[in-house]
């Protein structure tokens, strides 16, 4: 059983890392290092891509930001069943694979809650995950 409530999505973390939106920044950085947050290899792959694309950061930086997520939070592997549990959430609910993937990763390890801007918040999947938009809560 998982002990982590709550599995972030990689927006969150880029949140938590850019000066673009301060607000934003704040709830991220807060989030990460609650103690209460989960996250797996494929939100981190992704984090690379877009801090690599989106912001050019140096590779040090990148494996900065790596260590310290890594040193913050669990971070969890991908395997068979994550894509099989993916599989079965996008067919059900006709999202795209990649975002099946994260809540399946959430789903695999018994998280309640998944934390991303990308879906839609309040929306519950059948077993009770249920997808969390951090910046819109007061």
């Amino acid at each position: 059983m998982n002990d982590k409530p709550f599995f972030m999505d990689t927006n969150i973390f880029i949140y938590a890392y850019s000066t673009q939106d301060t607000v934003k920044r704040d709830i991220a950085t807060k989030l990460v290092s609650s103690g209460q947050v989960m996250s797996s290899v494929q939100t981190l792959n992704e984090l690379c891509n877009v801090l690599r694309k989106k912001f050019p950061a140096t590779y040090a930086y990148a494996e900065d930001i790596l260590s310290e997520i890594q040193a913050l939070l669990p971070v969890v592997p991908l395997n068979h069943e994550t894509t099989e549990i993916a599989l079965k959430v996008s067919k059900r609910y006709q999202f795209n694979f990649y975002d099946s993937l994260i809540l399946a990763s959430a789903i695999q390890h018994n998280c309640l809650s998944v934390l991303t801007e990308d879906l839609q918040d309040g929306f519950s999947l059948e077993g009770g995950l249920t997808i969390i938009n951090p910046f819109l809560l007061k």
